[in-house]
């Protein structure tokens, strides 16, 4: 006993101090934030995140707490108020999965009222654009669903009742190297150590969400994890952070790692700042900046000359940011939207391999074609978002490759004809102006003018 009392007076004072050197990190970062001017970046920036908890479902009073300390640069390893925020954000998009069940039955009840069966389709689209999952394949979205809300089964129960045990069977060396692949991309995909451990055991078995707690509760660890990534990435981006360092940033964010503890989130951090602080001085020296007379503007160039080439690298390194900041979000969202998805996507994990990759690759590539977007733009989209491409000597090599097959696909040559043959109408269509010319000068029209003169002149000679 007297054990046992020692240990959790040893724990005490450890969370005592764990505490008080939190609570002495916010007031340095409160005394900093203090010190700046009221409409601050800092100030800026946690109206973001107060916002966007906010439209996740958090009440008033923790999404002003959470942003307090998010806009600090902390974490919920280290803000118990971002961690309450982040659970109550992610059990407000339970609660939608559980209502997009019963909407989508109701959609399709042949007993429902027309106008009942579209309240509950239009409802379902919007669940699905909160979840991010609207213009997702339909089996994204059905395992999205599942893993915010899963069904419980006979089997799940009994899982539940009769858990893994300690003593397990040997693993086959094919076995073996599927547990090691299913656990690294758990864990690359926010599911816990603890539970992804189990849960890659049994599916290195055969065993799937239906029949293992231990799968179940990754399947949803990974769509908390995505919630809170979408969620984060998206304030950052707000902000002009670049998407690589938004994306990563978000990752680690939402595991809990704050600027303290994740290099990553420091570092989009600061950009979001950054920016904030860019944009708010120029918008400061264009509402500062007088009207002025030619001669005054004038004079004020010549003035300026030496400084000018200066300026106009300024610009254009702005401007090349700009651009590239574009065009990787733009493949960054030909991925998104086009892509299947790979969290809980436990089948594919089940039974994925290179060729299955590289047909989903060439699917994402297709569809992307036949949407309009450049080659070029989707071969980028491949070559840094596709987990297949990250594993080869030369993704852009590959990408290159897999746009070429599917430029071949049937589906994509008939658009290109399509497109070719209404181009080359529109272009041997005449314009206004040559269709009016072309009929002043029409023989017809002369011939009849040539009539009219001589009848014209026949009238005369018989007066």
């Amino acid at each position: 006993m007297s054990d046992h009392k020692s240990v959790q007076e040893t724990e005490a004072t450890a969370a005592g101090k764990v505490s008080e050197a939190l609570e002495a990190t916010r007031r340095l970062l409160m005394q900093r934030g203090e010190d700046a001017p009221k409409n601050n970046a800092e100030a800026k920036l946690r109206n973001s995140f107060q916002k966007a908890y906010r439209e996740n479902g958090v009440d008033e009073a923790t999404a002003t707490a959470a942003a307090r300390d998010a806009a600090l640069g902390l974490g919920s390893k280290d803000s118990p108020a971002m961690a309450k925020a982040e659970d109550m954000a992610v059990a407000g998009a339970q609660t939608q999965a559980k209502e997009y069940r019963q909407v989508t039955e109701k959609a399709a009840n042949p007993e429902a009222s027309e106008e009942e069966r579209q309240q509950a389709t239009a409802r379902r689209i919007e669940i699905e654009q909160n979840l991010g999952i609207h213009d997702q394949l339909l089996e994204v979205k059905t395992q999205t669903i599942n893993g915010l809300d899963p069904q419980q089964t006979d089997q799940s129960q009994q899982a539940e009742t009769h858990p893994l045990s300690v003593k397990r069977k040997a693993l086959s060396s094919e076995q073996a190297a599927l547990k090691t692949n299913y656990q690294a991309k758990l864990e690359r995909g926010g599911v816990s150590p603890q539970t992804a451990e189990p849960a890659s055991y049994d599916l290195a078995n055969g065993r799937g969400a239906k029949d293992s707690r231990y799968v179940a509760a990754a399947q949803q660890e990974l769509q908390r994890h995505q919630i809170l990534k979408n969620m984060y990435q998206g304030i950052y981006e707000k902000h002009s952070v670049s998407p690589e360092v938004a994306a990563t940033a978000a990752d680690q964010l939402a595991r809990g790692n704050g600027a303290n503890r994740s290099p990553e989130v420091r570092k989009a951090y600061e950009q979001a700042l950054n920016n904030i602080n860019y944009a708010q001085q120029v918008s400061d020296r264009q509402s500062s900046q007088p009207t002025w007379s030619s001669k005054n503007v004038s004079k004020e160039a010549a003035a300026a000359q030496p400084t000018s080439g200066r300026q106009t690298s300024q610009t254009t390194a702005i401007k090349d940011r700009q651009q590239i900041s574009q065009q990787q979000t733009s493949t960054d969202k030909i991925w998104a939207k086009f892509s299947p998805g790979e969290n809980g996507v436990y089948e594919s994990m089940a039974k994925g391999n290179a060729a299955m990759q590289r047909l989903s690759d060439q699917s994402v590539a297709k569809d992307a074609l036949l949407a309009g977007h450049e080659p070029l733009d989707i071969q980028k989209a491949i070559a840094q978002n596709s987990s297949h491409a990250q594993t080869l000597e030369h993704p852009r090599a590959y990408a290159r490759n897999i746009v070429k097959k599917a430029e071949a696909s049937p589906e994509v040559k008939e658009k290109r004809a399509k497109d070719e043959k209404q181009s080359t109408a529109l272009q041997t269509r005449p314009s206004r102006k040559e269709a009016q010319r072309s009929q002043v000068n029409s023989p017809v029209k002369t011939k009849n003018k040539s009539r009219q003169k001589t009848k014209g002149r026949d009238r005369g000679m018989s007066y």
